[in-house]
């Protein structure tokens, strides 16, 4: 996971407010979808570019249009829709893409979310509250996309963000994870701290429980 707005919908360029996610593809990367027959097939991550263009072809009379745009599906060097992933005040390319890095994007407008509260869930498909820190950019995730065609502002493919869920830990993508108890030392407490009526109880505290 990368670049996300899951909990607070944000705004781009005065767009309207709406969830969204990018998620980086790798080896290990698998697509569940279901075709034509209704048959559920488990693919690897490059299937998704045939899915877009059966989506298209559906929506355009059999053919892909030669000025679409694909904002769902990218590779991180420019070449396709979407710009270079790169950071422009360092250069370099952001945490966890390589120009050889290919995409996912999906987004949801926030106002067709009900409830305005996006599916975001655990391991144990627990809604995820907004205060916890188990979801972070680099942590694995499961998406559940829906991948439509439109002619609005230009033919284009999109992906509707449906619901997110945790996968599994990862490594942490442009910050470092602390754990706290890894780095203090247990610290001995000086005696003149220490409230003998905290650690025995008061008189008065007996007797009432007396």
């Amino acid at each position: 996971m990368s670049f996300a707005d899951l909990h607070t919908p944000s705004s781009v360029k005065g767009s309207a407010l709406a969830f969204s996610v990018s998620a980086i593809c790798d080896k290990d990367t698998q697509i569940k979808y279901t075709n034509d027959s209704g048959e559920t097939k488990i693919v690897g991550y490059e299937v998704f570019q045939k899915i877009c263009d059966k989506v298209c072809k559906d929506k355009f009379g059999g053919k892909v249009p030669a000025k679409l745009k694909n904002w769902c599906f990218n590779k991180a060097d420019g070449s396709t829709t979407r710009d270079e992933y790169i950071n422009s005040k360092t250069g370099d390319y952001w945490d966890g893409f390589t120009p050889e890095t290919w995409y996912i994007s999906a987004k949801k407008r926030a106002d067709r979310v009900d409830g305005g509260v996006l599916t975001i869930l655990d391991q144990e498909k627990n809604q995820i509250p907004p205060n916890s820190s188990k979801l972070y950019s680099g942590c694995r995730i499961n998406l559940i996309v829906q991948v439509y065609a439109t002619d609005k502002d230009g033919n284009s493919v999109q992906a509707s963000l449906e619901a997110v869920q945790l996968k599994a830990k990862g490594e942490p993508l442009g910050r470092e994870l602390i754990d706290a108890k890894s780095e203090f030392d247990t610290e001995e407490i000086p005696a003149e701290d220490v409230d003998e009526s905290d650690a025995t109880g008061s008189d008065s505290e007996t007797d009432e429980m007396l």
